[in-house]
């Protein structure tokens, strides 16, 4: 193991030696835990975990997501990396027990899915040693010290996909650049979202001939899974009259709680046929955003709670995993952390059903895609609750260009699907290697 790493190991290790110990007496204390949640966080310290079968009919490849929306990806690499390693066998890991259950259900039995280790000596070996995996393939930015020197000191090449390294990330890597350059510098590809992704990962010195800029996988199954069959169930859970216009604010974040009813009062008074799907990103906002739209006036009902009666001017989404397919009902789309400085949420998935999508400037997470909706003249940038309260009457008031900023937006999408194949084909040439 190179000798950069081996120390940049033991500096992170010394300064986590209490979360290590933490980790060490964990079980003691599982007894509090639900059977599932205990059966979760065992396995996050590689305990109680099936043995895999000692021989390999083919590669075994072990990629993993953070959580619940690195699952997209995941499954879209995964599933032509099957078609390309028709024998290999597959091992999928997530940090959190939404993201291991999305993974469950998206790979149907393809993948063998196991809570991701946690990043502490005894978990991590113990974890490799039960996976023994040919190539690791984290995506995004999963870079933890303990997991990747101890995969580099066994020679399993990594492969860091649909990487991304935000400016905010990146600072704090930079900062720590002495510490993270060894580590960084030993995945055997870094396949980057965007040339400005690239450029941060050369700037924390990894070498120029292992990056490669190759789109964001996130998005390929995106047209897909628009099914005329999920926007009638869609539609029949909102509950709608004919005449309606929807208006979707997907992953309302902060402050935009307030802002969303805001902008939907001022609407609805010049429309009173507008209708609001409100979505907060995190659940626990659910109450937050209905006191707003009761300051408001605004009536309104839960999702979950059953249509009937006189139809309410708003639907508070309070499920989780439901956004993408409401976005079908929607002629307009806001979609959110956008209005307040948190880097924005995905501008595509509204258009993957031809939908007007309107953000605020705070994008920086999805700058790319943000520009390329601009650009394509599929999406507008507003910059406050009253100009998002007026680009939204426009957009209703005027069928043809919302119609027409619609189609842009799905070709928007269009133009960038296909970023899953071209990271599994050069992960397929690296898996094959490496049984070799």
């Amino acid at each position: 193991m190179d000798r950069g790493i081996g120390t940049a190991r033991l500096f992170y290790n010394l300064a986590t030696a209490p979360v290590q110990a933490a980790g060490f007496f964990a079980p003691l204390f599982a007894r509090a835990l639900t059977r599932e949640q205990k059966r979760f966080w065992l396995g996050r310290l590689a305990v109680g975990l099936p043995r895999l079968p000692e021989a390999k009919p083919g590669p075994r490849v072990w990629l993993h997501g953070a959580s619940l929306g690195e699952m997209q990806v995941a499954d879209s690499i995964l599933s032509h990396l099957a078609e390309r390693l028709g024998s290999a066998e597959f091992v999928l890991t997530s940090g959190t027990p939404h993201g291991l259950t999305e993974a469950q259900k998206r790979t149907a039995g393809r993948a063998l899915c196991l809570p991701y280790p946690l990043d502490l000596l005894g978990p991590v070996k113990r974890f490799v040693n039960i996976v023994r995996p040919d190539v690791y393939v984290p995506l995004e930015t999963e870079i933890w010290p303990n997991l990747l020197s101890f995969l580099m000191l066994r020679s399993t090449p990594v492969v860091l996909a649909n990487a991304r390294l935000s400016a905010r990330s990146f600072g704090r890597y930079r900062a720590m650049n002495r510490f993270f350059r060894p580590i960084v510098r030993g995945f055997a590809k870094i396949l980057a979202i965007s040339e400005a992704d690239r450029d941060r990962f050369l700037m924390l010195g990894v070498k120029k001939e292992r990056v490669e800029v190759m789109g964001n996988a996130k998005y390929d199954q995106l047209p897909a899974r628009a099914r005329a069959e999920a926007a009638r169930r869609a539609s029949g859970r909102l509950g709608f009259g004919p005449g309606s216009k929807v208006v979707v604010a997907g992953s309302i974040r902060s402050q935009e709680v307030e802002f969303i009813p805001r902008a939907f009062a001022a609407l609805s008074a010049k429309h009173p046929e507008a209708r609001l799907v409100a979505a907060p990103r995190h659940l626990k906002r659910v109450p937050d955003l209905v006191e707003e739209l009761k300051k408001h006036g605004i009536s309104h009902r839960l999702l979950s709670e059953e249509a009937g009666g006189a139809e309410p001017l708003a639907v508070v989404v309070d499920e989780l995993g439901v956004l993408f397919d409401l976005y079908s009902a929607a002629h307009a789309a806001f979609v959110g952390g956008s209005l307040v400085n948190l880097g924005g949420q995905n501008p595509l998935e509204p258009a993957a059903w031809a939908v007007p999508v309107l953000f605020g400037p705070h994008m920086d997470n999805f700058a790319l895609e943000a520009d390329s909706l601009i650009a394509a003249r599929g999406g507008e940038e507003v910059r406050d609750a009253d100009s998002l309260a007026r680009e939204l009457s426009r957009l209703l008031t005027d069928p043809e260009s919302r119609n027409s900023m619609g189609k842009n937006a799905k070709s928007a999408l269009m133009d960038v699907v296909g970023s899953g194949k071209r990271q599994a084909m050069i992960i397929a040439r690296i898996a094959a290697g490496a049984r070799k």
